[in-house]
């Protein structure tokens, strides 16, 4: 994709990362999903598939046309494809575009999860992946409030990326979907503790059973 071995991150980032074209490559899934990232190798759970600069000013780049939708306009492709850089608690989200990041497909229960770190998007293993596997990731966490978001409304958002989840969808299960609920919740209590002064933490706890007696 790039047209060379590797993206040569190694020369500007000190991070142990898979490389493209030979860690992983962008590859056509199908007329369907059209491109996809696809491992070259068996990447292991919890390592790092890619490193990857965001891209500045995606208007003025020329591979963002070759971007889902075909066709459509820029602004359109930067919103389908565009990952969360910023929390809504903690500072006005942006929404940030990568060349090859941004061609991950989705998966309701996918092998990847990307995160933002200081203008640098990373791409990690949830499990291993084997050789020839694509590497997908969960588009609902895209989401600003995802953490807060039920099943039904995950999957009405994915039909924004042209996508229907089958009735058999592992989202549909429900055990599973409290699980994830839960897990949100958890990481919500652990952001706010991070992200929130304390004072203003203890503000909202309840003060039931202060009374005299």
């Amino acid at each position: 994709f790039s047209g060379g071995l590797g993206q040569g991150h190694k020369t500007w980032c000190a991070l142990s990362a898979g490389e493209e074209g030979v860690d992983w490559e962008v590859r056509h899934i199908s007329d369907e999903k059209g491109l996809g990232l696809v491992a070259l190798r068996s990447l292991q759970e919890g390592s790092r598939i890619m490193v990857e600069h965001e891209l500045r000013d995606p208007w003025e780049h020329p591979r963002i046309v070759d971007l889902y939708p075909v066709g459509e306009s820029i602004a359109r492709k930067v919103a389908l494809n565009g990952f969360s850089a910023r929390d809504t608690f903690a500072g006005k989200p942006e929404t940030v575009v990568c060349l090859r990041m941004s061609r991950a497909n989705h998966a309701c229960d996918p092998n990847a999860q990307e995160c933002h770190v200081e203008g640098v998007m990373l791409l990690f293993a949830l499990r291993t992946i084997a050789a020839g596997e694509e590497i997908e990731i969960d588009y609902t966490t895209r989401e600003q409030l995802a953490l807060f978001l039920t099943p039904e409304w995950s999957r009405d958002r994915l039909t924004h990326y042209g996508i229907k989840c089958p009735e058999g969808c592992i989202c549909f299960d429900q055990d599973r979907a409290a699980k994830v609920s839960l897990a949100r919740l958890l990481f919500w209590v652990l952001f706010s503790f991070v992200s929130f002064p304390a004072p203003l933490l203890v503000s909202w706890l309840p003060t039931g059973g202060t009374e005299d007696r």
